[in-house]
């Protein structure tokens, strides 16, 4: 099957949840709270990776981390997550940076619920094209 033989695919009818993170440095105060500068990439059991701006923040950094989310079913309510977090990890990329966040004081509960939000994100677009294909 060729690229031309797939249906166009209208990604407006597809709203998925959003999570809109901010990130405060733990003694300098320093904040990065523009949703459309940090990306979650990846949730960990007890990790984050996150996509900023280069050069924002350093290995070693201890950080305040909030994540709340948008778009949820209706109905559906959560509170922000909120966690004391340690960069473990920067990578350079083209244009930004990938830190990786050990979590260290949150409630394990909403982290929970995050996680299996995060991780029904992937499940929830994989039926959104197998409907709009046509597929079972």
């Amino acid at each position: 099957m060729s690229n031309s033989d797939l249906p166009e695919i209208d990604g407006s009818q597809f709203e998925s949840i959003e999570l809109i993170c901010y990130i405060r440095h733990a003694h300098t105060g320093t904040e990065l709270r523009d949703p459309a500068r940090i990306k979650v990439t990846e949730i960990g059991e007890q990790s984050v990776t996150l996509e900023i701006p280069p050069k924002t923040f350093a290995a070693g950094h201890l950080l305040v981390l909030g994540i709340s989310v948008r778009n949820l079913p209706p109905g559906k309510t959560m509170k922000p997550f909120v966690s004391e977090a340690k960069i473990e990890e920067v990578i350079p990329l083209e244009g930004a940076d990938q830190i990786r966040l050990y979590l260290t004081q949150f409630e394990p509960e909403r982290w929970d619920e995050l996680k299996r939000l995060f991780s029904g994100r992937q499940a929830e677009i994989e039926q959104f094209l197998k409907n709009t294909r046509g597929e079972d």
